[in-house]
């Protein structure tokens, strides 16, 4: 080997380590293994890209919904809801808004523990989401929270608060919350950035928590903190609804102990977390039965079903 190819070498070698050991600076790893782990999976969507989703068969006749007798075990003993529902509510003011939190935009796969950051600032918290995801979601590559775990972090880490999730909510419900001075988190569907497209193929649809600090019946919009786009952003009460539904029109909404006997007023027979899922599937049933039910139809429907 000649004297030249030798430092070529030792030099190429003396970069490769110099790479290695900046890349293990915190700050520059944080920056750069998202990068990395997207243009690896950039590259396997390219050489075999995902197949197409599968489209939900017309199936008749439905089956008839579970009552909570029939499903609760091992005995079948008929729940008594411990809230009356309320058949009707005052009437609501045409609009209402909160002052936003401080905005915080997540880090990668990190929509939940931001949303829920910014949601705990408005009653006093002063971490940031790495506090929360660090211990719900260490792994960077983690690309789903579900809202038992953002449950886990408030009622472990924030005992000062409570913190609840339902299922089957309406637009109703979120104005309802708002209006009493509740901010809302949601979970619904986000179009990404063509930059963080993960395939020359890739929708770039996406899961997505939003934060809802407030409501407009006059121009019939939401706004919402938006982690991924943005703060203060609008959004119509119609797309929201059609964003909202592929995950169980779920909302999750923090209150203070004190006020829980508020809560169980706003929310109903939804209080009842079983009351609740009946709730829900008795609505998604009714959905997969109607023309223009799809695979979120019963997707929603089946995750009911799982709940008893």
């Amino acid at each position: 080997m000649s004297k030249k190819t030798r430092n070529i070498l030792l030099a190429v070698a003396g970069v490769i380590l110099l790479t290695v050991l900046v890349y293990q600076i915190p700050y520059v790893k944080s920056r750069l293994s998202w990068r990395i782990e997207v243009f690896q999976i950039y590259a396997k969507n390219s050489i075999n890209p995902p197949g197409p989703v599968p489209t939900a068969l017309p199936v008749t006749p439905i089956p008839a919904t579970p009552t909570l007798a029939q499903t609760n075990t091992p005995a079948a003993v008929e729940l008594t809801p411990s809230i009356t529902p309320t058949a009707t509510f005052p009437p609501l003011p045409a609009q209402a808004f909160m002052t936003s939190p401080a905005y915080e935009k997540q880090t990668p796969n990190n929509c939940g523990p931001a949303a829920l950051s910014m949601a705990l600032h408005m009653y006093g918290w002063e971490g940031d989401q790495s506090d929360i995801s660090d211990l719900i979601k260490p792994i960077t590559g983690d690309r789903n929270v579900n809202p038992e775990e953002l449950r886990y972090y408030v009622r472990t880490q924030a005992g000062w608060l409570n913190m609840e999730y339902r299922v089957g909510g309406t637009i109703e419900t979120l104005k309802r919350l708002l209006a009493a001075n509740y901010p809302v988190i949601i979970e619904s569907v986000t179009s990404l950035n063509p930059a963080d497209a993960l395939g020359p193929t890739d929708d770039l649809w996406a899961a997505h928590y939003l934060l809802l600090t407030g409501y407009d019946d006059a121009t019939q919009e939401f706004t919402i903190q938006d982690t991924y786009h943005g703060p203060d952003l609008k959004i119509s009460y119609a797309q929201l609804e059609e964003e909202w539904r592929p995950f169980n029109n779920v909302y999750i909404v923090l209150y203070f102990p004190q006020f829980e006997e508020e809560m169980k007023t706003l929310l109903a027979s939804d209080w009842d977390p079983d009351l609740n899922r009946q709730n829900a599937l008795t609505s998604s049933q009714a959905a997969t039965a109607s023309s223009s039910a799809d695979g979120f139809s019963w997707f929603n429907y089946g995750s009911n079903l799982v709940y008893f």
